[in-house]
């Protein structure tokens, strides 16, 4: 982590990409770096037995990155499941992935600007 410190102490802040096997080890230490902006997770190449972040939002947040602004990305169908299910989480940008078109990907943002977490 000295060496991501040290490029983000020198611009001023930044953005951190992270996915893979890792991605919950490093989690913690990452969200602990000075100037951090916000982290964009991956799901992808994940460890077996690993929750996919969308599916882990609550632990994500309230244990490990707190109020650093979160890009998420997740399955078309993961996202629709959060929908109905209402456990999305807010404070995130959802990257949404296997639309089959634009209309489709418009029509889910339409329901997704009505939407309101379970509480």
């Amino acid at each position: 982590m000295p060496y991501q410190q040290n490029l983000l102490d020198l611009f001023g802040g930044g953005h951190m990409h992270m996915h893979g096997t890792q991605l919950y080890q490093l989690l913690p230490s990452v969200a602990e770096l000075r100037g951090l902006i916000s982290i964009e997770l991956g799901d992808d190449a994940l460890r077996p037995g690993d929750p996919v972040p969308i599916e882990n939002l609550a632990f994500i947040q309230d244990e490990v990155t707190g109020e650093i602004p979160l890009y998420l990305h997740c399955t078309r169908d993961q996202f629709v499941k959060g929908l109905k299910r209402k456990t999305l989480r807010g404070g995130i940008h959802y990257c949404v992935r296997g639309f089959e078109s634009v209309a489709e990907a418009n029509s889910l943002v339409a329901r997704a600007r009505d939407y309101a977490p379970r509480t």
